[in-house]
């Protein structure tokens, strides 16, 4: 066992080395993972699928799983109820052109009916059907199994056995795909008998001759209608049309893993789920795989290695079912999160929180973080390289010295060379003249700032200095160089040297040495702490109430937005003119011309709620780093931000004082009449987006004799004890741009009255008095 485990770390270093330019140029993602601690009720995943109302059904080897995006229902055999799970092996999961669910189980197929919450078992001659997989057609859905080929008819609304001209299976087919539309031909995978044609119009059967029999794992047939063929422990073969061997993958240069268990297809990429290797993906135009791994330690990683299944729904999100570890969905993203990792780790920061940066010329950054010291990080390969002789220092600031060296700014130390090729620091000694000599053990943060290739300035809380180190001394400033305040001051990069505070913007005129103010601020627009200057050369002030843009032209200050950027930490434009803005509680883009703004969250790949005030670093690449509390976020912002139109909406989980009325919603009028008395009356919705791993918040209205409106990030609502009348039930979501969807109204809602208040009783009352007093007379 320790043979083969060396083994197999050997191919699997060998696999990544061979790869290593693609795997460089791979994209990033993140991962979201559905597992036991969410409710799943067991961890090996076998089969999953979003239905069109966008909730996602998860088969496992024990049990079905109903997840709607917050909490997952449990579906199992019971034995004494013939309307539960016929087993609770899931096998396959399909929903056809009716809106049904089919659940195959190793033991037999059920329907789902939504409104009763029923398992509609199929049997066939009084014995349970079993399936293995199915096709969907336009006629119908068909079920293939050791019994042979079944059809639900959508006409006929029932079952029909279909032709087939040899005796049943001797094994049940683990895939089918529909190969000829015209002539109706589809091939069916065994496990162990290998690939077979079969007509659905004459049930005849006929192997493929050209693909050798063996343990078949997995087979896909892909838009251009090759045959992609695993064969356990031999990789994956692909055959053209005629039978013709195109490609064959195996470990080590061109699998991370030989068994390989399902596949699908992406983008012109062939997508491999292996038993070990992560997910492996084909590019079809340059032929080159790149692997999704987890790394151990790194928690941004693909969760688990081992996979069984692999799917993607309808808007085009990747899910991986491992056979450990849970569901798993992967989503592209462009932007990444860095955080600290263990010594010898190259895959994150010596320490998560970042203080400094600053671009070499080879386009390396050195990048000076909170008390971890100072690391060097290749954005191309995006490894990270750590200097032990720097751990423990806060690197306040970086600036070039000479070609070999750097000269860092250390938080209550003072000024240091770093050497870049030995990695060996010592102390940069200045001749301190008039200025005072303790100004590092005073609590202060020095930053640096290159003038020329003599002088460069030191900033800090009412001191600035210029130091000459040709002359080795520092140049004579006036005394009221300085105004009274200059407090957490910032160096701006801009067309000129400028300097921001919290309350003011200067630009510095070393050769007249003045500090001229260019805009100071009113107490309507709170402390300034971010300030950067676009191409129309007007400054963008992110404060402490909000963000606002001045022309320092026409000295115009224009609000921009005192709603979402309170607390504003960095700003940052991108060469599509975007302005990134990070926040005490988040991180957003603007798009000026269009007044526009995207929210990003951790399905983005932002890992950090809470970004610090440290300005953002612009790349010459283009990518943007903005440090954050929990990590170092890089922007890619090559990437097309479309206008996000609103998404459906449906009605999931309504119940009645606990008891469910329309689990899956209503249809029709979309109303209902309750009784006066009711104990709780509750739903749920959800919402059909692309991103469905991005986290909404909710706005409910109710409308008519009671009104009122709950936000919450929850998709359940529960109605308030409602007196008798007519009420609406609205519902809106928040939108990635920061804003709220059109109000959609889900419900209408009428609350009988008592017995006693209703009219008709009311009117019955007076006939049987009147009538008893006529008696009377």
């Amino acid at each position: 066992m320790r043979v083969f485990w060396k083994f197999l770390q050997l191919y699997l270093l060998l696999f990544l080395v061979c790869l290593t330019e693609s795997l460089y140029a791979a994209p990033r993602y993140y991962f979201k993972q559905i597992s036991l601690e969410n409710g799943l009720s067991q961890s090996s995943v076998k089969c999953v699928l979003v239905d069109e109302r966008g909730v996602m059904w998860i088969g496992t080897q024990f049990g079905l799983n109903r997840f709607d995006r917050e909490k997952i229902t449990v579906y199992q055999e019971e034995r004494e109820n013939p309307h539960s799970l016929p087993y609770n092996d899931i096998v396959f999961l399909e929903e056809d052109a009716e809106g049904n669910i089919w659940v195959g189980t190793s033991r037999g197929l059920a329907c789902f009916e939504r409104d009763t919450q029923k398992f509609m078992r199929q049997e066939i001659d009084g014995q349970p059907m079993v399936a293995a997989c199915s096709l969907l057609m336009p006629e119908g859905i068909y079920f293939l199994g050791k019994q042979g080929v079944f059809c639900y008819s959508y006409a006929e609304k029932k079952m029909i056995r279909c032709k087939f001209k040899e005796s049943p299976f001797e094994f049940s087919p683990n895939y089918v795909y529909l190969y000829d539309e015209k002539e109706r031909k589809v091939i069916l995978s065994f496990l162990e008998k290998g690939l077979w044609w079969y007509s659905l119009d004459t049930g005849d059967m006929e192997r493929v001759s050209f693909i050798p029999k063996g343990n078949i794992p997995s087979m896909y047939i892909d838009s251009f209608k090759r045959i992609w063929v695993a064969i356990y422990n031999k990789g994956v073969f692909c055959y053209d049309r005629e039978g013709r061997l195109q490609e064959h993958l195996e470990t080590p240069e061109r699998l991370t893993h030989n068994i390989v268990q399902d596949m699908c297809e992406k983008d012109g990429e062939l997508w491999l789920a292996t038993d070990g290797g992560g997910i492996n993906i084909y590019n079809y135009k340059n032929k080159t795989v790149r692997a999704i791994m987890h790394l151990p330690g790194d928690r941004h990683s693909l969760p688990v290695n081992s996979f069984a299944c692999l799917y993607i729904d309808d808007e085009d999100n990747v899910w991986a079912g491992s056979i450990r570890g849970g569901l798993i969905g992967i989503k592209p993203v462009f932007m990444t999160t860095y955080r600290d990792a263990p010594p010898g780790a190259s895959y994150g920061l010596s320490f998560q929180s970042v203080t400094s940066m600053y671009e070499d010329r080879d386009g390396k950054i050195w990048i000076g973080t909170d008390g971890g010291g100072l690391d060097l990080f290749d954005p191309q390969k995006e490894t990270f390289r750590k200097y032990p002789q720097t751990a423990g220092m806060k690197v306040v600031s970086i600036m070039p010295y000479s070609d070999s060296e750097l000269l860092l700014s250390l938080f209550g130390v003072g000024l240091y060379h770093f050497n870049k090729n030995t990695g060996e620091c010592r102390e940069f000694l200045l001749n301190w003249g008039h200025v005072r000599k303790d100004l590092f053990l005073r609590g202060n943060s020095i930053r640096l700032f290159p003038l020329d290739e003599d002088c460069f300035c030191l900033l800090s809380d009412n001191h600035l200095s210029v130091y000459n180190r040709r002359k080795q001394q520092f140049e004579p400033l006036p005394e009221d160089l300085l105004p009274q305040s200059l407090l957490a001051p910032r160096f701006i990069q801009g067309d000129s040297c400028y300097i921001s505070s919290s309350a003011a913007l200067y630009v510095l005129d070393i050769p007249h040495k003045q500090l001229r103010p260019l805009f100071v601020r009113n107490e309507d627009i709170g402390t300034i702490l971010a300030v950067k200057q676009d191409k129309d050369n007007r400054f963008w002030l992110g404060t402490s109430s909000g963000l606002y843009v001045y022309d320092r032209l026409s000295e115009r200050l224009d609000t921009v937005d005192q709603d979402r950027f309170i607390g504003v930490t960095s700003l940052a434009f991108d060469r599509s003119d975007r302005l990134w803005i990070s926040t005490h509680e988040g991180l957003y883009a603007y798009v000026p011309d269009e007044k526009r703004v995207i929210v990003f969250g951790e399905s983005d790949g932002v890992f950090t709620r809470e970004f610090l005030p440290e300005p953002a670093f612009e790349a010459s690449s283009g990518n943007i780093y903005i440090s954050g509390v929990e990590g170092l976020v890089r922007i890619r912002p090559d990437y097309d931000i479309h206008e996000e139109e609103d998404f459906s909406v449906s009605m999931i989980n309504l119940a009645l004082d606990g008891a469910p009325i329309h689990p899956d919603g209503i249809s029709g009028e979309q109303a209902i009449s309750i009784p006066w008395d009711y104990v709780s009356f509750g739903l749920s919705v959800i919402v059909k987006e692309k991103d469905l791993m991005r986290k909404k918040l909710f706005r409910f209205y109710i409308k008519g004799d009671r009104e009122e409106l709950l936000e919450t990030s929850s998709h359940a609502f529960t109605f308030p004890a409602l007196s008798p009348g007519n009420y609406e039930l609205w519902v809106s979501y928040s939108k990635k741009n920061g804003d709220w969807s059109v109000p959609l109204r889900l419900l209408t809602v009428d609350v009988e009255p008592p017995l006693w208040r209703c009219a008709w009783f009311l009117i019955a009352m007076e006939v049987i008095v009147f009538a008893a007093i006529g008696g009377m007379i």
